[in-house]
């Protein structure tokens, strides 16, 4: 074999160049940046379908329900009280195991709830996190107390509000429903809250809770949260 043929097997099996590497690392880049994005889009997708449909579907059903019954659901037409009561005697109206009560009582008005995950389970929708987890959001109805504003500026103090209570809420899905809801990021203030602040009388705005390092379902914690129907 001659040297020049020796010269061109070293030159094709001698390895990558570093301009080669380059290209092949800028090509991985763009290949799980595409992805990545492709994922985050996805869930924003995901999470605009649960506001538009879930959340104000299950929203418009208690409007119209107020409007045609001319009480809050779960309150007597008889005796109004203008609190909201589930119908087995506790303070929230939710869809319980054995009867469908939410369900029945939207019914009961000839009104159509959200889809959610289907017959008797309206109230109802599931969702992924950022991290692929499966999560289970539940709404239900009550009367709770709600941090308005006061005779003086910065000061507040609590009013009776109807509001619907969401569980199963990641904090990622809360924090976008939030800026859907009311334009900014705040758990304590606006029209949509963090259960635990929605009665606050401070005048200092809080975070949501924010994801964990890593990856994993416990990474992602979720909250209970309230949007006021008022």
């Amino acid at each position: 074999m001659s040297s020049r043929s020796t010269e061109k097997m070293r030159d094709r099996t001698r390895g990558f160049t570093l301009v080669e590497l380059s290209v092949v690392l800028v090509i991985i880049a763009v290949v799980v940046g595409a992805v990545t994005s492709g994922s985050d889009l996805l869930r924003q997708s995901s999470g605009l379908r649960i506001f538009s449909e879930f959340v104000t579907g299950w929203r418009n059903s208690f409007g119209t329900y107020t409007t045609q019954a001319k009480v809050v659901p779960g309150d007597n037409p008889i005796a109004p009280t203008n609190k909201i009561h589930g119908l087995s005697g506790s303070d929230e109206l939710c869809n319980d195991a054995a009867d469908k009560t939410l369900t029945n009582v939207m019914l009961s008005q000839s009104i159509q709830p959200p889809e959610g995950r289907g017959v008797g389970e309206e109230d109802r929708y599931v969702y992924a996190d950022s991290n692929g987890s499966p999560h289970e959001l539940r709404i239900c109805f009550t009367t709770v107390p709600w941090a308005v504003s006061g005779a003086t500026s910065g000061v507040f103090v609590k009013a009776s509000r109807h509001v619907m209570h969401l569980t199963g809420l990641t904090t990622e899905l809360a924090m976008q429903l939030d800026a859907l809801i009311d334009n900014r990021v705040d758990a304590r203030f606006g029209r949509f809250r963090q259960a635990s602040f929605a009665d606050s009388l401070s005048a200092t705005g809080v975070d949501w809770p924010l994801p964990k390092s890593g990856a994993g379902e416990d990474n992602i914690p979720e909250v209970d949260a309230y949007l006021v129907m008022d």
